[in-house]
């Protein structure tokens, strides 16, 4: 059994009161109307063209139905997005043209310094020598370096003089003054010596009186003895 959503209304008969008939009259001649236009003014002649007759036919007859809308469901179809690959350009490759034309351009205005220093005549252009002017560059920010750095070691080789020189005098301050008082210790050791000597040269004198006078003294105390050993004698006779 199939299944008709359709209204049924309108599979049914037509009814004659539902619409009007409308019959063309046969005794008078049908004459297509034209639509009245504005006149407009114009310069060139007016042609008058014939009279069309057009034939009218007999209309269908009406029939007042309400249609049925249905609605069908549009095919959505998946949106793809695809990305497109992404094209890397190296800066490199869009400056390396125009790095050529500089340095091209460069080298042909110092070409022509070169000539105008020359002068007038006839040159070599193999004989010119071109340098580049980013070496150059580079070069002079190379020697305004080593500049620096020869004033910097300047610098350093001037202080490191001037502590040298400030050492050397505080040294030979220190050596004079060093000089100075082991000169007065040794005058003052000189001269205990010298007070020794005559000391020790005095003791000697004394020394030698003291054994001069013992052996005075032995010499007698023997006399004595002797003396008193005859006397003991001479008594036992």
């Amino acid at each position: 059994m199939i299944n008709d959503n359709r209204n049924p209304a309108f599979f049914q008969q037509p009814n004659q009161n539902q619409y009007n008939i409308i019959l063309p009259n046969s005794n008078q001649p049908v004459i297509g109307q034209r639509q009245a236009y504005p006149i407009q003014q114009t310069n060139q002649p007016i042609i008058q063209q014939p009279l069309q007759f057009q034939q009218q036919f007999p209309l269908p007859p009406q029939v007042n139905y309400v249609p049925q809308t249905i609605q069908s469901k549009p095919n959505v179809l998946p949106t793809v997005y695809q990305e497109k690959p992404t094209q890397v350009i190296n800066m490199d490759e869009i400056e390396a043209p125009w790095r050529l034309k500089c340095a091209t351009l460069e080298r042909q205005i110092l070409e022509l310094q070169i000539q105008l220093r020359k002068g007038p005549g006839p040159t070599e252009p193999d004989a010119i020598e071109v340098i580049d002017d980013t070496r150059l560059r580079e070069l002079e920010s190379k020697k305004a370096q080593l500049q620096q750095m020869i004033q910097d070691r300047d610098r350093e080789i001037s202080e490191l003089e001037n502590q040298i020189h400030q050492q050397q005098e505080s040294i030979e301050i220190q050596i004079q003054e060093r000089t100075v008082h082991y000169s007065n210790e040794i005058e003052t050791w000189q001269k205990r010596f010298q007070q020794l000597e005559r000391d020790y040269q005095q003791s000697q004198r004394q020394l030698q009186d003291l054994q001069e006078e013992q052996k005075r003294l032995e010499k007698q105390n023997q006399d004595v003895h002797t003396s008193q050993q005859r006397v003991g004698q001479s008594r036992n006779y």
